[in-house]
């Protein structure tokens, strides 16, 4: 499709040049033709319909192109709008389930069956910001430039990433009957289902970013 345009392109440029000099110089065109004015009519008519049919073929491969690139848009915007809410709920849960949204107490337990079963959730929204992290990095996606959204996505799967990472580390030590481990020992876990006012990371990393990558994203499809 690259090389289509591009040949198209080429060829209504070259049309538009030979269209101006017949227009700035017709005598000159006409002597070229051998004076033969059916010819030149011929010539100068071939030349119009070139540079309007290229032009109009251009203009729609534009607009195939632009609607292309919103529904992408829109789609990623969709996507990652879903993951971001899982990931929110699943801190939510784990904030109800552990008491820990006006408070961290490092001796609080959290049993494996709820840590599992929690965190194939947010795994599964950390891969969906990686895989869109990557893509907001690929030119061919936008038609206007591409929005800023390498950076925030970047930081919001990384900090997802780092509470999984943990998970990863940590869930061979948990003990006891049920299996449970301390909160004290998840520092990244308890970070993001502390209490807003304290989860530094929590806001800097996930919420703000969130904000504006959606923004971003509402911009582009929008324009």
């Amino acid at each position: 499709m690259y090389k289509i345009s591009v040949l198209i392109w080429l060829l209504v440029l070259l049309a538009v040049g030979f269209l101006a000099f017949f227009i700035k110089w017709p005598e000159l065109a006409r002597h070229f033709l051998r004076d033969d004015p059916d010819m030149f009519k011929t010539t100068y008519e071939f030349l119009l319909i070139t540079v309007v049919g290229g032009g109009v073929t251009l203009l729609f491969q534009q607009l195939d192109r632009v609607r292309e690139m919103r529904q992408s848009l829109r789609q990623m915007h969709g996507e990652l709008l879903e993951a971001f809410n899982k990931a929110k709920s699943v801190r939510r849960l784990l904030r109800a389930q552990l008491g820990t949204a006006k408070a961290i107490d490092p001796n609080t337990k959290i049993t494996a069956a709820l840590y599992d079963d929690q965190m194939e959730s947010l795994s599964d929204a950390q891969l969906t910001f990686e895989v869109h992290a990557k893509r907001a990095k690929d030119k061919s996606l936008w038609f206007w430039g591409k929005p800023r959204l390498s950076q925030p996505l970047d930081d919001i799967q990384s900090y997802l990433d780092q509470i999984v990472k943990e998970y990863e580390e940590k869930r061979a030590s948990f003990s006891g009957e049920p299996l449970q481990c301390r909160l004290g020992d998840l520092p990244n876990l308890a970070e993001f289902v502390g209490p807003f006012k304290h989860t530094i990371g929590f806001k800097k990393k996930f919420k703000y970013p969130m904000r504006d990558a959606l923004e971003a994203l509402g911009k582009a499809v929008l324009r």
